[in-house]
């Protein structure tokens, strides 16, 4: 009789990463010149709320969360009265508010940039996420600026409830801490 030996071998995972792996130092260091503390005062309606944006272009365009600058305890959503931006180096400037959509819970602000300079952060495709990959969200959590905390994407295409109780479609999901004060922070 003849004898056939079988050999099984475990299939080969190569996992790839960018040429000197996720470097959040460096993430950290490049990013937050352009991530800022946003105050919002609502008078009459609440006090004051707090969060957190980036710049968006030279111009003095700055986005953030919907929630940062608006305000439902009256039973309508309002713009806060004043908004101010602190940026890294602790300037505050004033802020007005463009525009808001409570649907997506996004708004877009504008500072004068007038006398100092703006460092606008690019716009990633999320299209291009893949599940277990490094990010890093900076923002001003609890009131503190200047945070850095790590992850990596957990899910792509989430729903989440907008603050119109509206679904809003193609969210990230992360395990990087976000706390009270992260709102409006980007994920990168």
């Amino acid at each position: 009789s003849q004898t056939t030996t079988v050999t099984e071998t475990s299939p080969q995972v190569a996992v790839q990463t960018a040429e000197h792996g996720f470097d959040p130092a460096k993430v950290f260091r490049e990013a937050s010149p352009g991530v800022v503390t946003i105050r919002s005062i609502f008078r009459g309606e609440g006090g004051a709320a707090e969060g957190s944006g980036f710049v968006l272009d030279t111009k003095g365009h700055i986005v953030t969360n919907a929630h940062v600058v608006t305000d439902e305890s009256s039973g309508t959503r309002k713009a806060a009265k004043e908004v101010f931006i602190e940026f890294p180096d602790r300037n505050i400037v004033p802020a007005k508010i463009v525009g808001f959509d409570p649907f997506a819970d996004v708004a877009l602000l504008e500072v004068k940039p007038d006398g100092f300079e703006l460092h606008p952060l690019e716009l990633g495709d999320d299209s291009k996420l893949v599940v277990g990959q490094p990010v890093a969200a900076i923002s001003s959590p609890f009131g503190e600026q200047q945070s850095l905390s790590v992850g990596v994407v957990s899910a792509t295409d989430r729903s989440v409830e907008s603050l119109t109780k509206f679904q809003i479609e193609g969210a990230i999901q992360t395990d990087a801490s976000i706390n009270p004060g992260n709102s409006g922070g980007p994920l990168l």
